[in-house]
């Protein structure tokens, strides 16, 4: 009989996985993945996932959570990633919140920053992308509200 959690554990043992949204798909709605995904279309929704790129001329609306976020293209919204490149051709309206961010000569930002340097959210955070499953960890769940909490009382 087919196990597909042991082909899903079996997949990222081998290397992990990527889903690629390519350019002539236009999605409406929540993607969740333990592994990464490369955007090339449009997403109009909330992503999480282990490592998210962004390409260019790709669209995104929504929030992120992820261990690594590379864009070159068009967000608006929120992200919440350990590490954040904005390349140079990235289009990036919202709020940031990381670890670490890098932003390439050419990009275009406007919004908010917030640098969390406190392991312990990061470690909950990560730890959803490290076992099978689609959904946050009530703990990386309780991780991300308490750095958007903070980023909102900063009045960011």
């Amino acid at each position: 009989m087919r196990d597909p959690v042991k082909e899903r554990m079996a997949t990222q043992v081998a290397g992990g996985r990527t889903t690629v949204i390519q350019r002539d798909l236009n999605i409406s709605g929540a993607v969740m993945t333990d592994g990464s995904v490369e955007l090339f279309g449009a997403l109009d929704g909330d992503l999480f996932a282990k490592t998210l790129m962004i390409g260019p001329g790709a669209r995104f609306k929504g929030d992120v959570v992820a261990e690594n976020v590379e864009i070159s293209g068009m967000v608006d919204g929120r992200v919440t990633a350990r590490t954040v490149r904005l390349g140079a051709t990235a289009q990036v309206k919202g709020a940031i919140l990381h670890q670490r961010l890098m932003i390439d000569d050419g990009a275009e930002f406007e919004g908010s920053v917030l640098r969390k340097t406190d392991e312990a959210a990061w470690t909950e955070i990560s730890k959803t992308f490290e076992i099978p499953g689609v959904e946050l960890t009530a703990d990386a769940q309780r991780a991300v509200d308490a750095l958007k909490r903070e980023f909102e009382a900063k009045g960011a």
